[in-house]
């Protein structure tokens, strides 16, 4: 098998696992006297077993990156490492971003004020600069 079609297989394999999370979800709490529409338990094993096949693919797609190396002689999962952190990073700093906003909720002035406690221009400062630096390499 071939990097690319391993790699469209875990992109199937993930779509396939948050159907299967978002069927369980639906199916776990049902009224007092109703059915589920599918078993809960039985999606719960199917989840199981594709995830221990998406984890023995993911282990080879992970061996193979780790054996490539890029034309400046850098390890391709090192570099890929490196952007997912960066990924995370950004993502982290725009939830916080996002999070600092709340609709006021009070009616008068002895109800709960909500204050921000981290300065937002810190977050704008350095909101772009992880996915600038992980834009360096196109992987």
């Amino acid at each position: 098998m071939k990097l690319a079609e391993a790699l469209l297989l875990r992109s199937d394999q993930q779509k396939k696992l948050a159907s299967l999370k978002r069927r369980i979800n639906t199916n776990v709490l049902v009224q007092d006297g109703d059915e589920p529409s599918e078993d809960p338990n039985e999606l719960i094993k199917q989840v199981f077993a594709l995830t221990q096949e998406s984890n023995q693919l993911i282990c080879r797609i992970h061996l193979t990156n780790a054996q490539a190396k890029l034309e400046d002689g850098k390890i391709l999962l090192s570099l890929l490492s490196l952007r997912d952190s960066y990924a995370e990073q950004h993502k982290i700093l725009v939830d916080a971003i996002a999070n600092t906003h709340r609709e006021p909720d009070r009616y008068s002035s002895r109800e709960i004020k909500w204050k921000k406690v981290i300065p937002l221009s810190l977050f704008l400062a350095c909101k772009n600069k992880p996915m600038i630096s992980a834009r360096n390499y196109a992987i």
